[in-house]
């Protein structure tokens, strides 16, 4: 009985002692995972810190450039800005244009000189046919004079009855020959005089006609080329006007758009601002709920 008793206390004992050790061994386990469970938690208590501190430096960034780009101040530059980019593209474009007229005057201005020109050479032309004409004239006025002359010392023979009777009597016949030979020659040269006369006041009429149509030729190309250079100057005036008023509406638009621009970017801002309400609620939330959960396990234990 005793040895038996001994058995049965011995093996009570080695229970009890398997049970306590079992107990202890769950409580050293218990206690290295609340001090686990604790570094965790402070590890990422830490690391939600850090990135809600970098998240707010970030945003106060944020809002800072978006303050300053949303200014008066900063709007107002870039309008300037802008505005002096336009006037400088405007200014190179009148420069443009103002060479090309140039080019077009100095264009316009040769071929003026060129017509002066050839109107100059017609009228040397026209001095060369004046001179002969002259000579022509000098010319029948010498045949004249000479006729003259014949015709005095004819008319003189006539009328003295002495000097008319010897010729008469020296050779009639010859001078009936010589008087009508005269008459032939007066009469040709009378028909030739004739002849000529018509012919200058022709070539004068002729040459009046040319010179008519080559002014009127002149004039006509001249006022073509001043119609056609008012066209051309009207036509670069209505290109700028239609430009600047295109550069105008240009401006007006961008600025309505720098407005909407303007506008986005505030309600932009209102919503990064709401949205980082809420998220600043939903991470206080969080560390509630995380606090909670931790002294809920801590009164658990």
């Amino acid at each position: 009985l005793k040895r038996t008793l001994l058995k049965h206390l011995f093996t009570l004992a080695m229970v009890s002692l398997s049970k306590l050790s079992d107990v202890g061994y769950l409580r050293n386990l218990n206690y290295n995972d609340i001090i686990a469970r604790k570094k965790l938690v402070k590890m990422k208590i830490s690391c939600n810190g850090k990135k809600h501190s970098n998240y707010l430096n970030c945003s106060a960034i944020r809002a800072e450039k978006e303050k300053q780009w949303s200014s008066k101040k900063y709007l107002e530059n870039n309008l300037q800005t802008h505005v002096e980019q336009n006037k400088q593209f405007l200014k190179q474009n009148l420069e443009v244009r103002r060479n090309k007229l140039l080019r077009l005057l100095e264009t316009e201005a040769e071929n003026e000189k060129s017509l002066l020109e050839a109107y100059s050479e017609h009228s040397k032309c026209k001095s060369t046919m004046l001179i002969r004409s002259t000579a022509l004239k000098q010319a029948r006025d010498s045949e004249k004079a000479k006729m003259a002359e014949n015709l005095l010392t004819e008319h003189f023979r006539k009328n003295n009855p002495d000097l008319r009777e010897m010729f008469r009597a020296a050779d009639q016949n010859g001078t009936i020959d010589r008087w009508k030979c005269q008459l032939n020659e007066l009469k040709e040269q009378k028909q030739s005089e004739k002849l000529d006369q018509i012919v200058h006041g022709e070539m004068e009429s002729d040459a009046k006609l040319y010179e008519e149509k080559q002014a009127e030729e002149m004039e006509l190309q001249r006022l073509q080329a001043r119609e056609k250079h008012l066209e051309y100057l009207r036509k670069q005036l209505d290109e700028l006007h239609s430009r600047e008023n295109k550069a105008k509406q240009l401006i007006e638009k961008e600025k309505c758009l720098i407005n909407q621009l303007v506008q986005l970017d505030q309600l932009e801002n209102q919503r990064r601002l709401i949205e980082e309400k809420c998220q600043r609620e939903l991470y206080g939330r969080e560390l509630l709920h995380q606090h909670h959960t931790a002294l809920r396990k801590r009164s658990t234990l």
